[in-house]
């Protein structure tokens, strides 16, 4: 007899079905060509310029 249950033994979550929808993938691909190289690459040097020690204010 087992007292203790594992929660990941047989959890419904795991035995569920994913569904993807032709939405999703739409959107998925709009995130895709917003969020691109150019876009990351913009980012980070604004994040580099924000921390950078010139704009420390002593």
């Amino acid at each position: 007899m087992r007292t203790k249950v594992d929660p990941f033994d047989y959890d419904e979550i795991y035995r569920l079905p994913i569904i993807v929808t032709e939405r999703d993938i739409q959107m998925e691909r709009i995130y895709m060509e917003f969020y691109n190289d150019e876009y990351w690459e913009k980012y980070k040097n604004e994040k580099n310029k924000q921390y950078s020690v010139d704009n420390y204010n002593y």
